[in-house]
Parts: C-alpha cells; structure tokens; sequence
C-alpha cells in the first residue's frame, strides 16, 4: 500500500519522464525482447520485432498525455459555487493479459496505468510468461518497490484473485468472452471496475462488384499475420456466391505463396508455429469440420445446421484458418445475428466492406 501512494504522489512531470525512461530501456534491449517473445510464442522474428517497437511507442505514447491534463467541465453550475474535475489515482489495479500478444498488451495496459498513477498486479498468461518477466526485470530499478508487480498462475487460480482481492480497485483482462465472463461476475461481489477486450471474429464482405485481388493480396497479411492468432485477424469472409468461386483462386494464389517456418529460420518467414499443441489441434479441428479454404484451393460451404455459428465461425479459436461463406442479398444476418449458445459474435476487432458501389456498404448493419 505504501508503493500505491509513493506512487500516485508523483506529479505528472515526474510520472512522465520515467516512461520516457522504461521507453529508452526497452529500446536498448530491442533484440533480446525481440528473440525472447519468438521464443515465447513462436512468432517469426519480425513479428516480434514489429512488436517490441509498437511497445516502445505505447510508453513514450502514453508519456505526453500526463503533460497537458484539462479540466473542460470545470465551472459555476451553481450560484457561489465552483465545480472542477479532480482526477485520482484508483490505487491498485489487476491485470490478466493473453498469449497472443505478451509483451505488447502488458504495455498496452501498463503503460496508461502507471501514467495515471496506479499501480499494479499483472498475470500473463501461463503459456507465454517470459516477456512480461523480463521487462518487470529490465525495468526494476526506473520503478518504486512494489509498483509493478508480476504474478504467474493459471486464470482459474491466480487470475480469479485478482478479480476477487479486496485490495485491487479495478481489474483489465484481455482474453476469450468465457474468460471476461468469469472475471466481471468475481468483480461483481467487491464492486471494483472492470475493463474487458475480448475476441471474436473480424468479418470481411466481399460484395459482387468488388475488385477480387485487392481483398486476395490483404487477407494474405490479415488473416494470417501472428498466424491469424489475433481477435483482429480478417478471418471470417463472406463473399457474394457469383464471385465465390473466383476468389477462392485468389485467395489460394496468396495463400500459397506465404513463407512458413520457425521463428529463427531467416527474415522471410511469415507465419510461425501455433502458441502452443493444444491450440494446434483446436484450429486444425475447426479446419476438418467444416467451411475452410483448402491448401488443394479446394472449398466445400458450411452445412446450413448452425454448426458455423456454434463453432469457429464465430469463436475466438484464432489460428491460420480463413473461413469463407458464399452469401446472396444483403450479408446482414451473416455480421449481425448473434450464435444461439456462446454470445461470441457480438464481439469483433474490425469490419471490412469491399464494393465499388458508394451505397452498397451501408446495407451492412453498424452494430
């Protein structure tokens, strides 16, 4: 507790340039953290590369609004009477981070917390834990005692006390919805906020007068970039059924041409192992059972029985996998209809529209 209020005294001068500090830190240390998260995950080394830059720029990011706070809504709404906004520190916060994306979500969530002047208890995921605890170890001595604090553990355990913790004011997950869904119900007993990035599937229409090449050569880098494990990944392609066939050659022309391979095994490898065997099998489960782009350029459409809607079609199973589904008329039951049993497709990262046509795409619904 002592850590929280050292921590939240700091002026917002102060608390700026030490981020400033843990940037020029983690710049020094670029290829290490680079190396290490491949080796986390299975990244290709330019992934994590990209990565590791991206972390850097959310902590100077993150570092320049804490110089120019306002106060808007400050004023006479009453006779003799002055409001003003003081903002606070909440105190502690907890943090549950994914595999996806180790290093960079930590930052994503440390970054904002520490200028604000919280301080924090973060658990990365149990599968790739390295990054989030060498950065805690890079960043040590910039850091007051107990500031930053890391903890590992499954989510079940070690996640769910922290939603729990009397002690912690507000708890961040970015994760699955089942995962969010465990985490808001825990919060709910202590009344503590709660912050929720959870995935889906990213949709890309495909309307009938679109330029076929251009959503081929994207959907080579969106679908299938960190291996398609994001909740941004453009993985879920519904496409008009006169152009459907068209663009599967397309697409398997793209496809074709990635460069698969280890982490290490040279600077052109695009697309990386899975994180982890488990997670192999429930992609290339989803692959087997139904609608998916053969590596032959073969495809076969998804049976009209609902499997789609309660499988990865609409789950948050990221993996190299593109799923297509021919449609006629308007797509709209396609991005809008929620599945009957999981509440996943009302979450997505991102939505695609490729027309030629000006007043196609609002025929798509917003929500």
């Amino acid at each position: 507790m002592a850590a929280k209020d050292q921590w939240a005294r700091l002026v917002p001068k102060e608390r700026s340039e030490l981020l400033h500090t843990i940037a020029d830190r983690l710049a020094q240390n670029t290829e290490l953290l680079s190396r290490l998260e491949s080796a986390n995950t299975g990244k290709p080394l330019a992934v994590s590369r990209d990565d590791v830059g991206m972390t850097i720029d959310t902590f100077r990011f993150m570092a320049g609004p804490m110089r120019a706070t306002t106060s808007m809504a400050a004023g006479d709404y009453a006779e003799n009477r002055l409001s003003v906004i003081l903002r606070e520190p909440l105190g502690v916060i907890g943090v549950i981070t994914p595999w996806n994306y180790p290093l960079l979500m930590a930052a994503w969530k440390i970054a904002p917390i520490l200028a604000a002047g919280n301080t924090l208890v973060i658990k990365p995921s149990e599968q790739t834990p390295l990054t989030t605890l060498k950065f805690a170890e890079l960043v040590a001595d910039l850091l007051p005692p107990g500031v930053l604090n890391v903890v590992n553990g499954y989510g079940a355990v070690a996640g769910a006390r922290l939603a729990e913790h009397p002690d912690v004011n507000m708890i961040a997950l970015t994760g699955s919805v089942n995962s969010g869904r465990a985490v808001a119900r825990t919060a709910a007993d202590t009344l503590k906020r709660v912050h929720l990035e959870l995935g889906g599937k990213a949709p890309v229409v495909i309307f009938s007068d679109a330029d076929l090449a251009a959503p081929a050569s994207s959907l080579r880098v969106a679908g299938f970039w960190n291996s398609g494990q994001e909740c941004g990944a453009a993985c879920r392609v519904l496409v008009h059924e006169s152009v459907a066939e068209r663009f599967v050659e397309q697409l398997v022309g793209e496809v074709r041409a990635l460069v698969a391979g280890e982490p290490n095994s040279g600077e052109n490898v695009e697309v990386g192992p899975m994180v982890s065997k488990a997670h192999f099998g429930r992609v290339t489960g989803y692959r087997d059972s139904f609608a998916v782009l053969r590596p032959s350029g073969r495809s076969r459409s998804e049976s009209d029985d609902g499997d789609a809607e309660r499988r990865g079609f609409w789950s948050g199973g990221a993996g190299w996998c593109v799923f297509l589904h021919p449609w006629r008329g308007a797509p709209r039951r396609l991005v809008a209809a929620e599945p009957g049993d999981a509440h996943t497709g009302r979450f997505c990262c991102s939505m695609y529209c490729l027309t030629t046509e000006s007043g196609a795409p609002p025929t798509v619904p917003a929500k």
